[in-house]
């Protein structure tokens, strides 16, 4: 799987729609991570409130860095389409 979301506790409110996800939370995905107190889904509207408990505190997201391989297959798919361009 690419995204991951793990918590102490769950809830899930078939009456509202909701989903609740909180206590230490943890999403991990390919571009990076986040640390909250609380994610809740509305299952309907697809809306999601990422939050924390105390307002003085923050969410805290990381971004993971690019490899090099993948810059150099970007700068691999620069070359070819300027050389491309220059064809004409």
């Amino acid at each position: 799987m690419d995204n991951l979301i793990m918590s102490d506790k769950l809830d899930l409110n078939f009456e509202k729609n909701i989903v609740s996800i909180y206590d230490n939370v943890v999403y991990e995905g390919i571009e990076g991570k986040m640390i909250a107190d609380n994610i809740v889904v509305n299952l309907i509207s697809k809306k999601i409130e990422i939050y924390m408990h105390n307002n003085l505190n923050k969410v805290e997201i990381t971004m993971k860095q690019w490899t090099n391989s993948l810059c150099q297959i970007l700068k691999n798919s620069e070359l070819n389409h300027s050389r491309k361009k220059n064809q004409f």
